[in-house]
């Protein structure tokens, strides 16, 4: 949903919804680790599970 969308159904504006997502977001960063916002981080890129899996196969 868009944040007009969401504004439109809960009766209120772009910027409180802004706002309300802004704040929701800082809330949840203090509670996740921090190895894995790293992870979960645009910067970050996971590894194809081939490459995961090879080595084990192979015993190492």
């Amino acid at each position: 949903m868009s944040q007009a969308e969401i504004a439109e159904v809960m009766q209120t504006s772009v910027g409180t919804v802004k706002s309300r997502l802004f704040h929701a977001k800082r809330s949840l960063r203090g509670m996740v680790r921090p190895d894995v916002l790293l992870a979960l981080s645009a910067d970050s890129q996971p590894q194809p599970v081939d490459d995961r899996l090879e080595p084990m196969l192979a015993g190492g």
